[in-house]
């Protein structure tokens, strides 16, 4: 779907995640968990006690005459597309089968469906990352091997804790067309057994 940036649906959200209520995401969806749940943290723009000075003309004129486009034949786009894009293909995760989500389980690795370019972003402590792309993980189907290696060793599912409630992300659609029973597990378990997930946040 398309989220709207609306800063008073999102805080709705957080609010009641934070009181213990359970987001789980998916796809696009996830990528909008990502950014509306993310750490906002200051930016410093001070450099040795003095503004940072922003690029000159020059410079920025320079930087566009650099900017060429290599010339390909017609007839390459076709297969140059097909290297951007998932059309669908089946990738193998590797799960942390102590994790409450990965309950009922028996093998580490799980086949899921894939047909979407989502990459999660990074997990908020080392311990949330239910599971991960693996090192060669297309099992059936195409995908480029430009998109291939963009997921090696990515998070596929992550559960963070926000308050006193759980944000889950799925990189791929873990209900796919109703058939893909496997992954349909871990989506179950992120509705039922999300109590079970701990805040994970080691202080030091």
């Amino acid at each position: 779907g398309r989220y709207p940036e609306n800063p008073e649906l999102q805080q709705k959200i957080a609010d009641w995640v934070n009181r213990g209520g359970v987001l789980v995401s998916a796809q696009g969806a996830a990528d909008w968990a990502s950014k509306a749940f993310a750490k906002k943290e200051a930016k410093d723009e001070i450099s040795d006690g003095k503004n940072i000075p922003a690029a000159s003309e020059e410079a920025i004129n320079e930087t566009k005459v650099t900017e060429t486009i290599n010339r390909r034949t017609y007839a390459d786009y076709g297969n140059d597309k097909a290297q951007q894009i998932i059309g669908g293909a089946i990738v193998e995760t590797l799960l942390d089968l102590s994790h409450p989500l990965a309950y009922g389980y028996q093998r580490e690795r799980l086949p899921m469906m894939r047909n979407d370019l989502t990459l999660l972003q990074e997990a908020s402590t080392p311990y949330s990352t239910v599971a991960v792309f693996s090192k060669e993980p297309l099992i059936s189907g195409y995908i480029g091997a430009e998109q291939i290696q963009k997921i090696v060793h990515q998070p596929a599912v992550i559960a963070d804790r926000q308050g006193k409630g759980l944000v889950v992300r799925f990189a791929n659609n873990p209900n796919f067309r109703g058939y893909f029973k496997g992954s349909m597990r871990l989506y179950i378990n992120s509705l039922f057994l999300s109590g079970m997930v701990e805040k994970t946040q080691i202080e030091k």
